[in-house]
Formats: structure tokens, C-alpha cells, sequence
């Protein structure tokens, strides 16, 4: 909260972007210009319910930007169940939207497998999708961008002048605000990485070898990511503030994938 709450200080998020300064990404909420970062040490452990609710997660092909509709499958797995022997959903195929659809419970933390439907002919690199699944009849997560091995191989080269190390991962990573929105200057720490890992932010909507933080697309990732358990802490980089503790499990010759919000900073989501 940015201002004296006992009066009336916005009718929408324009009247607080007018006052400039440190109100110029903060949003109207019950008529107070609240900060972005506002929830930031103070969100709670998410608690499951025994309540299905419908999560709905679009996949996208990274370089045509167009909705991935075949050829590929996907199911929703416990977190605990890190290679995923028993499955919580039975395989599926994306809608003619190129979207998947499962029903999870509220508070559960999955995974979303998703991979070639024909293994051999290799026309994406496989992914897993961490996510905890809110209160809310209906989510909707953003698009997954789904990348060949040969978009991979250009990324890590472009990352670590080098071409992808044989039984390692990826780790993809979008920062986000208190609201959901993208976020600008975040950077990211792994809590194991190889003598390999390297990190990396886009500028300009492509990968950058000197960038620290991430830009307003909010994405940021490490290449040749030994497999195994991740600890990912978000950090937001002006003033070194932890916004958030996420734990991963990275799969050799896989990309794993998070949205990051900040998160509860006495356990890892």
C-alpha cells in the first residue's frame, strides 16, 4: 500500500499511474493505490482442497507463434511423482485451439508432462510444466512455447557458446508481479548448478549474453542444467529483496517450465 488508507484514493489504476514517481505500476484495490510488490513476505503456503477445479494451459510453437493443435501429448502428474509413474490424468491431446484441460485440485502441486506423440520423430524438445493450481473455477495459464531441438541447440549456443551437454535440462522461467503481470528486473539464483549452467535474460525478444535481470517479457532460463532437485530463488535485482522459493525438478534432455510470483519465503512452493 502506497498511500494514507483511510480515505478514498483511486477510481482505477490510471489515477494512480497519474501521481508518477513509485505509483506508476502500482493498481487501484478497494479504491488504494496498492504497491506490485505489496504481497511480497506475506504469501501463505498454498493449503490443497478436496475440490476439482478446471486448469486450462495453451501451447504455442515458439517460432510461429501459432497454437501447437497436434502431434503432441500431455498429462498432469503429483510434484512427488517426479517422473511421473502414476499419472493423476490419463494422457490427452490438445483441442483444434491447440489447449489442454485438466481437472486438478485446488492448492495440489503437478506437473503437466508434455511430450512428442511419436518419440522418433523428435519435433519438440519435451517439457514439464510446474504449477499449482489456485482457487478458482476456471485458470488459465499463459501460452507454453513449445521449441525444437534445433531452436534449443541455438539458444544454448547463443547462452554459453556451446552446444547442448549431453544429459542436462533446461530451466525456463517467467517472473511475475503480485497482480500476475510480467516482471521487469528480476534475476534468478539455482541452488545446484553445473560447471556448464549458464543463465540467461531477453532483450529485445531474444536471448542476451549480457543482460542480469529480466526485461518487460519477464522470461529468463539456464541452459545444461545438471538433473535432479532445484531450489530457484527470485531476487529482485535493485535492492537484492527475495521474492520467492520454487522447487524444480529438472529432467535430462527436457525443458522445465515455472511462471514465478512471488511466493511464501519460509517454504518453497
Amino acid at each position: 500500500m502506497l498511500l494514507d488508507p483511510t480515505g478514498e484514493q483511486c477510481l482505477v489504476d490510471g489515477d494512480c499511474a497519474a501521481r508518477g514517481g513509485v505509483f506508476a505500476s502500482s493498481r487501484c484495490q478497494d479504491h488504494v493505490c496498492t504497491s506490485r510488490w505489496a504481497c511480497v513476505g506475506k504469501v501463505a503456503v498454498p493449503v490443497p482442497l478436496s475440490r476439482t477445479v478446471k486448469v486450462q494451459m495453451p501451447v504455442v510453437d515458439v517460432q510461429t507463434r501459432q497454437p501447437v493443435t497436434s502431434g503432441i501429448l500431455a498429462r498432469a502428474c503429483s510434484r512427488l511423482d517426479p517422473t511421473c509413474l502414476a499419472p493423476l490424468t490419463v494422457d490427452q491431446k490438445p483441442d483444434p485451439t491447440g489447449t489442454f484441460t485438466f481437472d486438478l485440485e485446488v492448492g495440489q502441486a503437478v506437473l503437466i508432462e508434455i511430450r512428442p506423440e511419436d518419440p522418433a520423430r523428435g519435433t519438440i524438445v519435451p517439457g514439464v510444466v510446474f504449477l499449482t493450481p489456485p482457487d478458482a473455477e476456471v485458470t488459465s495459464y499463459g501460452g507454453v512455447q513449445l521449441i525444437s531441438p534445433a531452436i534449443l541447440s541455438v539458444l544454448t549456443l547463443t547462452t554459453s557458446q556451446a552446444l547442448p551437454e549431453e544429459g542436462t535440462g533446461l530451466v525456463v522461467v517467467l517472473a511475475e508481479d503480485c497482480f500476475g503481470a510480467t516482471a521487469e528486473g528480476i534475476s534468478f539464483a539455482l541452488s545446484a548448478p553445473g560447471t556448464s549452467t549458464r543463465g540467461f535474460f531477453f532483450r529485445g525478444g531474444a536471448p542476451s549474453q549480457d543482460a542480469v535481470e529480466t526485461d518487460a517479457s519477464g522470461i529468463a532460463g539456464f541452459v545444461n542444467v545438471p538433473p535432479g532437485m532445484q531450489l530457484l530463488t527470485a531476487i529482485r535485482h535493485g535492492d537484492d529483496t527475495t521474492l520467492g522459493l520454487l522447487n524444480l525438478t529438472v529432467r535430462a534432455g527436457t525443458i522445465s517450465y515455472a511462471a514465478f510470483p512471488p511466493t511464501s519465503l519460509t517454504s518453497a512452493r
